[in-house]
């Protein structure tokens, strides 16, 4: 795991939560053009919360949280339901027990998942000492 491309995540919460480099930017870019920061930054802090108290099989056994198919790597993602169809994919390190946040898009059409698939799959092989 290339460290140098991940950071601690700072929340107002009590896990340890680690984000590629470019995914707090990222989020935060969303969650402005929204008009509803308030309401998301509540979510987002349930969520990270349940992420970093849980056991990777107690999240996907949650409505919110699902284990991706058909994908290269094991690859997580955080569903909010209610808000703007927002997803936050994610991967859980099985050395260390760490879940990295990698992407975070809003989910209006079945090709955006692809493309946030595919998107994050690049993300987990520079992770990983890859390109």
């Amino acid at each position: 795991m290339n460290d140098n491309l991940i950071q601690k995540i700072e929340y107002p919460g009590e896990s340890e939560i680690y984000g590629y480099r470019d995914f707090n930017s990222e989020l935060m870019s969303i969650v402005k053009k929204s008009g509803k920061q308030k309401e998301i930054a509540l979510g987002i802090r349930k969520y990270y919360d349940m992420l970093g108290k849980m056991s990777l099989q107690e999240l996907i056994r949650n409505k919110h949280f699902e284990k991706l198919k058909d994908t290269k790597h094991d690859l997580y993602c955080i569903r909010f339901l209610k808000q703007l169809n927002l997803r936050i994919i994610f991967i859980f390190m099985e050395d260390d027990g760490r879940k990295v946040l990698i992407h975070a898009f809003s989910e209006k059409n079945k090709s955006d998942y692809k493309i946030a698939i595919k998107k994050s799959e690049g993300i987990v092989e520079r992770l990983q000492g890859g390109k």
